[in-house]
């Protein structure tokens, strides 16, 4: 058990080390630009919006609202 608990540590803090400009700014910064992170994040709410309320119009999605 205690050999978990140090390979979670370590793990923990190289994970912060290397995303180190992003982890410091998590809650109101996009890594990379604004293109494909923008567009995955709406994928995937829309994903999980469409299969927890109607399943059916998954492929029914709002991408050209209000054309």
């Amino acid at each position: 058990m205690r050999s978990i608990s140090i390979a979670w540590v370590i793990f923990c803090g190289l994970t912060r080390a290397r995303t180190y400009p992003l982890i410091a700014k998590i809650r109101d910064h996009i890594p990379y630009g604004v293109g494909d992170p923008l567009l995955n994040t709406w994928i995937l709410s829309w994903d999980f919006h469409a299969l927890t309320t109607d399943p059916w119009n998954l492929f029914n999605a709002n991408a050209f609202y209000p054309i």
